[in-house]
């Protein structure tokens, strides 16, 4: 499966970058990350992000190494939320983990698949279950 991943609340703790600082990852990304690959998933970054601060965003995906599971080849910003769909269609991506319900539903009623990403609600170990074919919840 080709999944693209958000970055603001499921790779970073934070929404958005304050200036030079190096946001925190959300708990078990990388242990995440490698067990998704592993099981031969390809995974992508698929995130809105403001143009002005996309440089600070790879500055903290590269600080964390992002790139040994995510080339960074495959590391996609949009200019807004509404683009996702369309560029997901474009590199034939199959499924998107967002935290932001909004995107979950618009990816889905364009026929995509998408599930919501919740921290409070087991985050990347709900992704894992997901992955294993156990029902995400």
């Amino acid at each position: 499966m080709r999944i693209a991943i958000d970055i603001g609340g499921v790779i970073f703790q934070s929404k958005r970058l304050a200036g030079e600082d190096i946001p925190e990852l959300v708990a078990y990304t990388q242990e995440a990350l490698t067990e998704l690959v592993n099981a031969g998933h390809e995974l992508w970054i698929l995130s809105f992000c403001n143009p002005r601060a996309t440089d600070s965003v790879r500055m903290a995906l590269r600080y964390y190494e992002l790139h040994d599971w995510i080339p960074e080849a495959r590391w996609l910003f949009v200019s807004a939320p509404t683009l996702k769909g369309p560029t997901m269609k474009a590199h034939g991506l199959t499924h998107l983990i967002d935290d932001n319900a909004e995107n979950v539903a618009r990816i889905c009623a364009e026929g995509l698949s998408a599930s919501l990403f919740d921290r409070a609600n087991g985050g990347w170990l709900s992704v894992l279950r997901w992955a294993k074919g156990i029902p995400y919840s």
